[in-house]
């Protein structure tokens, strides 16, 4: 018999890091056009990701940390942007591997 082996695109979990990935270069491309039209760079961390987010406990933590406040610095130095390409590229590459 013949092995079929999969493709990337056939795994669910490429396309969740093909999503994240392009969602982190989308983001570049907002920073850049909002740059090119107002002459102001919009800075867009991952703290300020989670207050978007529908999820109550973490909005909140985001907007006011009780604890944790070294992760929620860490985050909020961290440009989304960054993160989510690294992120999306190494899910992608695992997926790969496996």
């Amino acid at each position: 018999m013949i092995n079929q082996t999969s493709r990337n695109g056939d795994e669910p979990g490429w396309w969740l890091g093909m999503a994240i990935f392009l969602s982190g270069w989308g983001t570049i491309v907002y920073q850049l056009y909002s740059f090119l039209r107002d002459g102001e760079w919009v800075s867009v961390s991952i703290v300020k990701v989670l207050t978007k987010l529908p999820f109550d406990r973490v909005g909140d933590w985001a907007l006011a940390p009780g604890s944790w406040t070294g992760l929620h610095r860490a985050l909020d130095f961290l440009p989304y942007s960054a993160a989510a390409v690294v992120l999306g590229f190494l899910i992608m590459l695992s997926i790969h591997i496996t």
